[in-house]
């Protein structure tokens, strides 16, 4: 309908029908019915758009889901190591990641640090006793602590000297229990690990070789079973612990290291 008197376009004959019949121009339609039309089609244009965007992006969602997300880094890794993206919380220090896994640079850890021993920068220091052991006497480690992301994404990568500066093991600490395990890419020395339940029990041990040159193709060693700790140290070196599944022997934090 025409708005403000204007002449229908559809609908009976009117009286300017005797005009058309002449050849003479029928009435211009009104500014205002002109802007309504222009209105009305932009609006739908708008929204015609709108719903390419959103179904593009449905799309893209869809397509990466069945991707996987993309990466070629293995799920349920730790330490020595590469980051879990499922589970591993973002570390509030914001510390960057290199490609292959490892942290550009840790936040310097305060301390405090016994005398006689050569600090990895990044990384805390922590005394454990290992009780229960083979002799029943309690054995006393001090070992670097990873307990952050960061930390545990880093852990042993890169480090060359065999005595890791005199400490005797890293150990890793977890909030909750986790699945998966540890590799070894771009960490040079041999290592074993422990993995320990919440109570500092052995749930199960692997020995782990170097991977150098494999990138993200180097292979994993998983945990049997679920762990909340793990005591990474010099290949060979949980036979003296008597860390072992089903042995006796419990791993426990006791506090700052003594003096080496």
């Amino acid at each position: 309908m025409g708005q403000d008197g204007a002449v229908s376009d559809t609908g009976g004959a009117s009286d300017d029908d005797d005009d058309e019949e002449d050849g003479s121009a029928r009435p211009a339609r009104p500014a205002g019915a002109l802007d309504g039309i222009i209105l009305l089609w932009g609006s739908r244009l708008l929204l015609a758009a709108g719903a390419v965007v959103v179904l593009a992006a449905l799309v893209l969602m869809v397509t990466d889901d069945e991707d996987g997300g993309g990466g070629d880094e293995p799920t349920n890794t730790f330490g020595t190591m590469t980051p879990d993206a499922t589970t591993e919380p973002s570390d509030p220090s914001g510390a960057p990641s290199t490609e292959d896994g490892a942290v550009a640079s840790l936040p310097e850890v305060d301390g405090p640090f016994a005398a006689g021993r050569t600090q990895i920068p990044g990384f805390g220091e922590v005394e454990v006793h290992v009780i229960d052991g083979p002799d029943g006497e309690p054995i006393v480690l001090c070992v670097l602590l990873a307990e952050t992301p960061d930390q545990r994404r880093q852990g042993l990568m890169r480090v060359e000297d065999p005595s890791l500066g005199g400490y005797d093991g890293m150990l890793f600490t977890f909030d909750e229990d986790q699945d998966g395990g540890f590799w070894m890419r771009d960490t040079p020395l041999p290592l074993s690990v422990a993995y320990l339940d919440d109570d500092g029990a052995a749930v199960d041990t692997q020995d782990m070789e170097p991977c150098l040159s494999e990138g993200p193709d180097c292979p994993s060693y998983p945990s049997s079973d679920r762990f909340r700790q793990a005591l990474e140290v010099p290949q060979g070196g949980l036979e003296r612990l008597g860390l072992h599944a089903g042995s006796d022997a419990r791993l426990e934090v006791a506090g700052a290291c003594r003096d080496a």
